[in-house]
């Protein structure tokens, strides 16, 4: 989410928002960074490689998979900040107050960053396959598109395919929301969705196996 990433730095400059700790910006800086390097270093591969090859295809989306397997493993071991919907220690009655500062939690950094650069590869991945329509990172256009479609309530259930791309799309983004609150409030915590978006993206891999070769345009093998 670069948007908000991008604001969310701005206002680090006035040390804004005042409710966020001192430095908080910097979460933002280094997933705008790393979404960058992700996007240079995702497209390059799949312009010298070969876009959409199958071999490139599943090479890319098993970077995407050990990134997040490793920012999971980082948050369930520990290392990295858990689940911000639940409620920190000092809420428990039972928790005694150190007056000593923690610090800034500069290991959140390496997770952010790995999810980040991957995420890059999926929007990387839309644009190779040309699906751009798909709503990959920002839902802003893609709620405007849908609902300047003239075809939106009178084309056929199956006969307006970008509509239906859309709307599916909006109902998996939401959905799957809806799931990762549900489970960063539960015991299992980030560290559990984290682990679901792994299956996910596994799953992707292996379907890349059995996806029928597109023989129309030779160039891409």
């Amino acid at each position: 989410m670069q948007t908000g990433n991008t604001v969310f730095a701005a206002l680090g400059v006035s040390d804004l928002p005042i409710s966020q700790p001192r430095l908080s910006w910097t979460k933002s800086l280094c997933s705008i960074l790393s979404f960058l390097l992700g996007s240079a270093a995702f497209s390059t591969f799949h312009r010298l490689m070969g876009g959409r090859k199958r071999w490139v295809l599943m090479l890319s989306f098993t970077i995407q998979t050990a990134f997040i397997a490793l920012s999971a493993l980082l948050v369930q071991n520990g290392k990295s900040s858990d689940s911000p919907a639940k409620k920190p220690p000092s809420l428990d009655p039972s928790f005694v107050n150190i007056t000593e500062d923690p610090g800034f939690p500069w290991t959140d950094l390496i997770p952010i960053g790995l999810l980040s650069c991957q995420a890059a590869g999926k929007v990387v991945a839309s644009r190779v396959l040309e699906f751009s329509v798909l709503p990959t990172v920002v839902l802003t256009t893609l709620f405007n598109d849908l609902m300047s479609d003239p075809y939106l309530l009178t084309a056929g259930i199956f006969s307006n395919v970008q509509r239906n791309r859309r709307v599916g799309g909006l109902a998996f983004y939401f959905g799957g929301a809806v799931l990762g609150g549900v489970m960063a409030k539960s015991s299992l915590g980030l560290a559990g969705a984290l682990w679901i978006a792994v299956a996910l993206k596994g799953a992707i891999i292996l379907v890349w196996l059995v996806w029928k070769e597109d023989t129309s345009d030779d160039t891409e093998g």
